[in-house]
């Protein structure tokens, strides 16, 4: 009995995973057609450097071939060279493939190179993305019936596309749910620091116009014979002292009022800023100015920050997936991008809240020929948006402070 050696005899596995390999191809090659023929920026029709090496071919004509091998070649490549006889041999080979048609070779390697120019027609698009992007659209909420044979043939193409495909649907769902959320908390926390900016700005004025009557009042007590009181220098003055004086009473209710505001305004802090009794109402005062600026200094530069350098994130996010959505450019490396990207907002927000304060983050920036203030949330808005021109910015600061040779720069050469 004579050995054969195993790895000269063709195995039913190996055939079967061949035949099965060039299955997807035509899946693709079907999926490729259907989006270039949907499509006016792009065509099946031949670019001009092709038509230019048609025309050579035509003046100079290729003498016959020797071989039926050498003459299926040539077939082919004719084939592939015109799109109407591309489309035509497409639909005619059988799907899927019978590896024991007599033309099986001949139709897998026509498959091959066909998926290879309809490819290069396709860019940036390629089957990947193109499979890929279907079945997101197939498992989001109002996509499975347009595309129900076509995500068919997706997943013949790239049957490990499918779960993948699944995640990045269910991470968009939550990432929109989220975009709500966190805007619904950040219009919210705005406001409240919006509020509190607005009372502590009433207070400075309150304490300014108390100021300037103290002042009056100081200078008829100062005109009057031997020390008296508030009381009596208001019922001595005349003229501005009594103005002076009958504002006085406004003023103090005025100064009231603001202050039960910003305590109220401080209720969530307020537990930071009673923890010692006060011994005199002045003291009690500052304490409540004090606690304000405490406040508006964490909502300011962290908190506001964090948030909008979050919602910046998630914007970019849901706009590149619309996007390449659109131009059917999705691919299983999108979701991990995402996370990436939403953890990237959340510590550049934070770095702009280190950077910038509220006091003196406000840049001026030229917007179509205008001038704009930038706050400090609004700084953490653009930078999670364009996270990779933040951390430039940051790589450009980083070089400036530390003066750090940049890659480009030629060594200093020694005197």
């Amino acid at each position: 009995m004579n050995d054969v050696p195993s790895s000269t005899v063709p195995t039913t596995d190996a055939t079967d995973e061949r035949l099965v390999f060039l299955r997807r191809e035509a899946a693709e090659v079907y999926l490729l057609l259907d989006f270039l023929s949907g499509r006016a920026d792009r065509s099946l029709r031949p670019t001009p450097e092709e038509q230019a090496r048609s025309l050579l071919d035509n003046q100079n004509p290729r003498q016959l071939p020797d071989t039926p091998l050498e003459a299926e070649r040539a077939k082919i490549e004719n084939d592939l060279a015109d799109p109407t006889r591309l489309v035509q041999r497409t639909m005619g080979i059988s799907y899927p493939l019978d590896k024991g048609s007599k033309t099986f070779e001949s139709d897998a390697t026509f498959l091959l190179r066909a998926r290879d120019v309809l490819n290069s027609r396709a860019t940036p698009a390629t089957g990947a993305t193109i499979a890929f992007t279907t079945l997101v659209f197939l498992h989001s909420r109002r996509g499975a019936a347009p595309t129900t044979h076509l995500s068919d043939f997706a997943r013949r193409a790239y049957p490990a596309f499918s779960q993948a495909a699944r995640r990045l649907t269910r991470f968009i769902d939550l990432t929109s749910w989220g975009l709500a959320i966190v805007l619904v908390v950040a219009l919210f926390i705005s406001g409240y620091a919006a509020w509190g900016k607005v009372m502590l700005n009433t207070m400075d004025a309150v304490n300014r116009d108390k100021g300037a009557i103290a002042k009056q009042l100081d200078a008829v007590r100062l005109s009057a014979r031997g020390p008296i009181s508030p009381t009596d220098a208001c019922n001595a003055g005349t003229g501005k002292q009594a103005g002076a004086c009958n504002a006085k009473a406004e003023v103090d209710r005025r100064h009231v009022v603001v202050t039960n505001l910003l305590k109220n305004w401080e209720w969530p802090v307020s537990w930071a800023c009673s923890t010692q009794p006060m011994a005199k109402i002045e003291d009690l005062q500052n304490t409540i100015d004090l606690c304000g600026l405490a406040g508006m200094a964490i909502l300011g530069n962290y908190i506001m920050p964090v948030l909008y350098g979050l919602l910046g994130s998630i914007a970019f996010i849901l706009r590149r997936h619309g996007d390449r959505l659109t131009s059917q450019l999705l691919s299983p490396r999108d979701l991990p991008g995402n996370h990436i990207r939403l953890l990237l907002g959340v510590v550049i927000g934070g770095c702009i809240g280190l950077v910038f304060s509220e006091s003196s983050a406000s840049q001026s920036t030229g917007i179509l020929g205008a001038v704009a203030t930038l706050s400090t949330a609004a700084l953490a808005f653009l930078a999670g948006f364009g996270v990779d021109a933040a951390f430039k910015a940051l790589e450009a600061l980083i070089t400036h402070i530390f003066h750090i040779d940049g890659p480009g720069k030629p060594p200093a050469q020694a005197r």
